[in-house]
């Protein structure tokens, strides 16, 4: 008994954060065929992504929200775009100071510039998180079908060794939500909402949010109309 009992106190506590909320959620799903409908539609709204060239970005102006340590911050800036790990953002504040700017490439953040409130480790943690938030399934192998919410959902882990886990809209195949598995127990995990797209099928306002590090990211595009706005079963302009 003396053996036994510390593994018994171990699988106790693991299923009492699992009751928490601690853990990673496991999705049940029933797999879906890579020739039907849904499949389709969700390759045709992968597809409509912002794509650059080598020598031009996707250049998206943008007005922000930022929560940080119970700090709440505004921002309006420029996104240029080339990829989920190939941006720069830059925001400023509405006297036009510089916040912050940086730029995401394939070898790691680097930061140019930051105001006070927006320190180096802040900016980098923002754009590491914003990265990992966008990055799309390079495939579709092992797509599912949940019946409880009625969502495609995808799940795999990637080179970094991060989990992540895709939540399309099942009508319409369009990318709702991005979940992102920071840790190896899933305790620090990162949420990403798609809650709208442009004419163009690119995301239109994002919302990011890290509870682990106490940061939340709201971030519209003010760039084209909105279309397919989650509940209203049709189009608006903006």
């Amino acid at each position: 008994m003396k053996q036994i009992f510390p593994v018994l106190v171990l699988t106790g506590s693991l299923c009492f954060l699992a009751m928490q909320g601690a853990c990673a959620p496991h999705y049940q799903t029933v797999p879906v065929s890579l020739a039907s409908n849904e499949s389709t539609r969700v390759e045709r709204a992968l597809a409509a992504w912002p794509k650059a060239d080598e020598d031009n970005s996707v250049k998206r102006p943008f007005f922000a929200t930022i929560h940080w340590a119970g700090k709440r911050m505004t921002a309006s800036g420029v996104f240029q775009y080339y990829g989920p790990k190939d941006f720069r953002l830059t925001a400023a504040n509405e006297l036009g100071a510089v916040l912050f700017d940086g730029r995401v490439t394939w070898a790691g953040v680097t930061v140019w510039r930051h105001a006070p409130g927006f320190e180096t480790p802040l900016v980098e943690t923002l754009l590491s998180d914003l990265s990992q938030g966008m990055e799309l399934p390079k495939d579709l192998n092992g797509l599912g079908f949940e019946s409880k919410s009625g969502r495609l959902i995808l799940e795999k882990t990637q080179g970094d060794g991060h989990k992540h886990t895709w939540f399309f809209d099942q009508p319409t195949g369009l990318l709702r939500a991005t979940e992102v598995q920071m840790d190896n127990l899933g305790t620090d995990l990162l949420h990403v909402d798609f809650r709208s797209y442009n004419a163009h099928g690119w995301p239109e306002e994002i919302a990011l949010s890290r509870p682990s590090r106490g940061l939340q990211l709201s971030l519209s595009f003010t760039d084209s109309n909105l279309v397919q706005s989650p509940g209203t079963g049709g189009s608006r302009a903006q």
